[in-house]
């Protein structure tokens, strides 16, 4: 199975709360590009879950357009301090051979860091950078980092 993972784009602190901030003209392209350059290695059977947060909607909706996803379903365990081990348990119960999700730091770095086996930190998720693991189950220490794509990495 494949696993990918998303964090938002750059959103704007000109908000009235945190759930409400938007992505901004900067995020929007980082986030276009980063999809578009491995567009490619994304299968479009893939389940798509996305936070319900205004950024990560917005991303989602960037995913949706340049990979030809439907729309994703809302899932509040992809919100920002969300439970890991609760959201991994829910994954787990999915049927789906791939599964795209759209959240948010901490919990992606958190949960490429867990999968792969590394330690924590290891590997950055900045916004609009773009996770692929691979392995049988989604387990901690279960899963290969295949790549990790950011917003300024020339490929």
């Amino acid at each position: 199975m494949q696993l990918f993972i998303l964090r938002h784009g750059e959103a704007s602190f000109q908000a009235p709360s945190d759930e409400l901030r938007e992505l901004t003209s900067r995020g929007m392209d980082e986030t276009r590009r980063v999809l578009e350059r491995s567009r490619d290695a994304i299968p479009q059977s893939c389940l798509f879950l996305a936070s319900p947060l205004v950024r990560a909607q917005q991303t989602a909706t960037i995913a949706a357009e340049v990979l030809g996803f439907t729309d994703p379903k809302l899932l509040n365990l992809l919100t920002p301090e969300a439970s890991m081990e609760r959201l991994l348990n829910q994954l787990a119960g999915f049927s789906a051979d791939n599964i795209f999700l759209v959240s948010h730091q901490p919990l992606v770095g958190s949960l490429v860091n867990n999968l792969s086996g590394a330690q924590s930190n290891r590997y950055p998720m900045d916004t609009s950078s773009l996770a692929c693991l691979q392995g049988d189950d989604i387990l901690p220490g279960c899963m290969e980092l295949f790549f990790l794509h950011h917003r300024n990495s020339p490929h």
